[in-house]
């Protein structure tokens, strides 16, 4: 890449981040709104892939919601902007390929545009894939509905003497 285009991905950039700040974030930092919900639900299905019953996606959405309100301030700032993002069709357009929203394209779709991320030039779209990777992994394997499905029995019992008890 050369200066020319350097400067030119980084003044979109930056005109997508203000315009999409004021586009809207209509629930408080942190909070998924209910058109976050079916967009998270489409990425936890491919991410997850068959590890995912269907029927749990709404399921780990609640879990990534909870996992999100503990997080610090500014991580939920960065994320609400990223789900703002991902939320404005001209954007989704240039960074996934797509204009309608993530629940209405097919998984092969969403497939390819979060590898795309994964493996792309720009370290913003692979932390913004890691970031989506993360909170969607960690709302399914940390729920305990999950692991009889994955063979995990729970954590271990560990009997406390009386004594450390006091």
């Amino acid at each position: 890449m050369n200066r020319r285009e350097f400067f030119r991905v980084g003044l979109v950039g930056g005109m997508v981040l203000a315009v999409s700040r004021h586009a809207g974030a209509t629930a408080p930092a942190g909070l998924l709104t209910a058109d976050d919900r079916p967009r998270l639900a489409a990425i936890a299905r491919v991410i997850l892939g068959p590890a995912l019953p269907a029927e749990m996606s709404g399921r780990v959405v609640e879990n990534i919601d909870s996992m999100v309100r503990n997080l610090p301030a500014p991580i939920q700032a960065e994320l609400r902007d990223l789900l703002d993002l991902l939320g404005w069709a001209p954007v989704r357009l240039l960074l996934a390929g797509f204009w309608s929203d993530w629940h209405e394209v097919s998984a092969a779709e969403v497939d390819a545009a979060l590898n795309g991320w994964r493996t792309a030039r720009f370290a913003l779209l692979r932390s913004a894939y890691c970031g989506l990777h993360e909170l969607c992994t960690a709302a399914w394997y940390g729920d305990p509905m999950a692991w009889p499905r994955i063979g995990y029995p729970g954590p271990p019992e560990i009997e406390r003497p009386q004594a450390a008890l006091r």
